[in-house]
């Protein structure tokens, strides 16, 4: 497997209840809305499917697609 250093697409949380899930006592899920226009970027997350990763939320006032839209790096 390559060695990816850093990742980044626009992101927003959808408007739905089970948007963030709190599950037992040890973790919570989070769900993402991708544009798909950012779709390849969000994908290579598949090479770290079997690995803890960090993942930060950057607001940004001036998002491309969407008003609500998040640069999300992982």
């Amino acid at each position: 497997m390559s060695e990816i250093s850093k990742i980044g697409f626009w992101a927003s949380f959808p408007d739905i209840l089970g948007a963030i899930r709190i599950h037992g006592r040890d973790g919570v899920r989070i769900q993402l809305d991708i544009p798909e226009g950012n779709m390849l970027d969000a994908i290579q997350t598949i090479a770290h499917r079997n690995q803890a990763f960090w993942v930060e939320i950057d607001p940004d006032k001036k998002p491309k697609d969407d008003s609500r839209a998040r640069k999300t790096y992982i």
